[in-house]
């Protein structure tokens, strides 16, 4: 199988609804089974696309839902399929309020936040069983599993970006393996208030995206402003191939 095929295959295979998500999410809690669960938008399929360890990373170990109007433009081009209306961030809220709701702790590895900071945030939110930051786990891998097991979560929520996250869920489940590993990208800023989300309008239309590199232009620009373009590009590689 070629690479072209290989990558048409896994994009074919991906969640495309809500409720498929929750399904899995809710009946690993349920039967104490051990997933590891990310998204898939327009920077993933283009870290995908060039990154071979990513590659090898998601199509190995991962349930792997569409997000965005990239990704649903890309599906229904390439496959005639059709999206349902949903993003990564409203359905990781659900999956937290039912975590809330039944008291289930969950661990946090991610972002530069104070552990103060994030503990008094956690309130009414999530009950936090640790957080370990996303900058100095990474250097510490055997410290942050260690840290988990003595902590008795089996939620663990990682916001480090693509495909960081996903490569190092990937490296920690192998000592976890009855723990749900949630990939969350920048959930925890909107989550726990450190970041404002896109009016409405914005999320709805598809142009979410455009708030977040107006706000951080350094940061994303090339993620935007090259990276559509090359996904775009790519696509029609593949529809075409």
């Amino acid at each position: 199988m070629t690479q072209t095929e290989k990558i048409k295959l896994t994009i074919n295979s991906l969640l495309i609804s809500e409720n498929e998500v929750l399904n899995i999410f809710e009946n690993s809690i349920d039967c104490n089974n051990g997933r590891l669960i990310t998204y898939f938008n327009q920077n993933s399929f283009n870290e995908y696309y060039s990154n071979k360890e990513f590659r090898e990373v998601l199509q190995s170990k991962f349930e792997i839902f569409c997000d965005g109007k990239g990704m649903a433009f890309a599906l229904k081009f390439l496959f005639a399929k059709k999206v349902d209306k949903f993003n990564a961030t409203d359905l990781y809220m659900k999956m937290f309020d039912r975590l809330f709701n039944e008291k289930i702790p969950v661990y946090i590895i991610g972002g530069n936040f104070d552990e103060k900071d994030i503990i008094a945030r956690t309130k009414n939110k999530v009950i936090l069983a640790g957080y370990t930051n996303g900058y100095l786990g990474i250097r510490n891998v055997d410290s942050v599993i260690t840290n988990i097991k003595n902590s008795d979560a089996r939620i663990i929520g990682i916001g480090m970006g693509t495909p960081l996250q996903e490569i190092f869920a990937s490296n920690i489940s192998l000592e976890l393996n009855n723990c749900i590993i949630l990939c969350c990208g920048n959930f925890f800023n909107f989550h726990f208030g450190f970041s404002k989300r896109a009016p409405k309008y914005l999320i709805n239309s598809g142009f979410e995206w455009m708030h977040r590199l107006i706000l951080e232009p350094r940061k994303l620009w090339k993620r935007y402003i090259i990276g559509i373009p090359k996904f775009v590009f790519r696509v029609l590689i593949i529809k075409f191939s």
